[in-house]
């Protein structure tokens, strides 16, 4: 998925997640502070781009240290949520939460995303291309889900 829509999807998902409600605009400075940890936790997986210079190395000859290796690793949300847990940081905690929905959404890409020790085992329901038409229905049918599942309730 590209950044915009990683960056739309992961901003709604954490107003819901961090109880921002639409029709009201009081806002806590704690709901900005979660909100903004759910923002950069929605991105931050993909800074593996920068710090890999995405070489196109073969399938078979990529490594958890290529794009889409340790930094979409399916336990690593798991692991930022219990060290937040641990640390009693609510921050870490909303961070570990945008990791998770930038996680969930690559899994839906074909390259998907690892569970094993190696980078070939990987999890993955190809359902969008990365930058193509289906990735932007595919962002606005999860964003629906994410406004059904957090507002709807609200916006009736």
């Amino acid at each position: 998925m590209t950044l915009k829509n990683h960056l739309a999807v992961g901003a709604l998902f954490g107003l819901g997640a961090v109880g921002i409600d639409p029709t009201y605009l009081a806002i806590t400075h704690s709901q900005i502070l979660m909100l903004a940890a759910v923002i950069v936790g929605s991105i931050v997986p993909d800074i593996d781009l920068a710090l890999t210079g995405f070489r196109h190395e073969r399938f078979i000859d990529r490594t958890l240290l290529s794009h889409r290796g340790i930094t979409h690793h399916v336990l690593l949300p798991v692991f930022l949520a219990v060290l937040g847990l641990i640390s009693a940081k609510p921050v870490l905690v909303a961070f570990a939460v945008g990791t998770a929905v930038h996680i969930v959404t690559d899994i839906f890409s074909p390259l998907g995303v690892p569970y094993g020790l190696k980078y070939q085992k990987r999890v993955r329901i190809p359902l969008y291309t990365t930058g193509g038409w289906s990735e932007k229905a595919f962002a606005v049918f999860v964003s629906l889900l994410i406004v059904a599942a957090f507002f709807g309730r609200k916006l009736i």
